[in-house]
């Protein structure tokens, strides 16, 4: 699937890419201000514990872990919310942090 739910450690900046479902871009149309979709992902059992940044990516099916073939959310930076594009990760920070425990 092409949208990517990217979990960070804020701690060791180690990341999982995780696959998701319930969302295709695709079926985004431009011209409009917004828009709201729903994605599921499974967060694995594997995972530390620890406090992980939350970020998105739009992915190319074909090279899904290949950030140089992402598309670039057109959100600004916003310091306050601490959201901002990742260019190492190709994705963009949504200023949520998630607890694994």
């Amino acid at each position: 699937h092409p949208i990517q739910i990217i979990l960070q450690n804020t701690s060791t900046n180690a990341y999982v890419r995780l696959a998701t479902t319930g969302a295709d871009p695709r079926t985004w149309v431009p011209g409009t201000t917004s828009t709201s979709a729903s994605v599921a992902a499974t967060v694995p059992t594997t995972l530390p514990a620890g406090q992980y940044r939350v970020l998105i990516a739009i992915v190319d099916r074909s090279l899904p872990n290949n950030p140089k073939f992402s598309i670039r959310f057109a959100n600004e930076n916003n310091s306050a919310t601490n959201q901002y594009w990742d260019s190492a990760l190709a994705a963009f920070n949504l200023g949520t942090v998630l607890q694994i425990s």
